[in-house]
C-alpha cells in the first residue's frame, strides 16, 4: 500500500523561495524529501523546480528592492547612502591633490632637515680636524 500523498502548501513554498531558501530547505520545512517536492512541482506547476524556484526568487528580489527603495524614499538616510554606493556606484571622495600636497611638503621638510644635518656634521668634522692640526 502506497503512502498517502502529502498536501503541499504552495503559498508557503513560494514565500520560502522568494526569501531565498533552497529547494532542500523548503522540502525540509515541509517534512518531505527534496525529490518529492521536485516531482510534485513538475506535476502540479507544469515546470521543473529549478525554473519555478528561479521565478519565485526573482519575485522576492523585486519585492526586496522595492522595499529598500521605499525605505530610502521615506527618508532612511542609511538606506539612501547604501543604495547610492551599491546601485549608483557612488563612493566617498578621496582628495588625491591634498595627499600629494602633504607628501610634497613632507619631502621638502626632510630635504631641509637633511641639509641642516649635513652642514652641521661638516662643521663638526672641520672643527675636529682643525683642533687636531693645532
Amino acid at each position: 500500500m502506497a503512502c498517502p500523498k502529502k498536501v503541499i502548501n504552495w503559498k508557503e513554498v513560494d514565500e520560502k523561495l522568494e526569501a531565498g531558501s533552497s529547494g532542500t530547505e523548503v522540502a525540509s520545512a515541509l517534512g518531505m524529501h527534496p525529490d518529492t517536492l521536485y516531482l510534485r512541482c513538475v506535476k502540479e506547476k507544469e515546470m521543473g523546480f529549478s525554473e519555478y524556484s528561479q521565478i519565485k526568487r526573482a519575485c522576492g528580489d523585486v519585492r526586496l528592492r522595492n522595499a529598500q527603495f521605499k525605505s530610502a524614499m521615506d527618508g532612511n538616510i542609511t538606506m539612501q547612502i547604501w543604495l547610492g554606493k551599491v546601485r549608483l556606484k557612488q563612493k566617498e571622495p578621496t582628495n588625491d591633490s591634498n595627499i600629494k600636497e602633504s607628501l610634497s611638503e613632507l619631502s621638502a621638510f626632510f630635504k631641509v632637515q637633511q641639509e641642516k644635518y649635513k652642514n652641521e656634521n661638516e662643521k663638526i668634522m672641520t672643527s675636529a680636524c682643525d683642533n687636531e692640526v693645532r
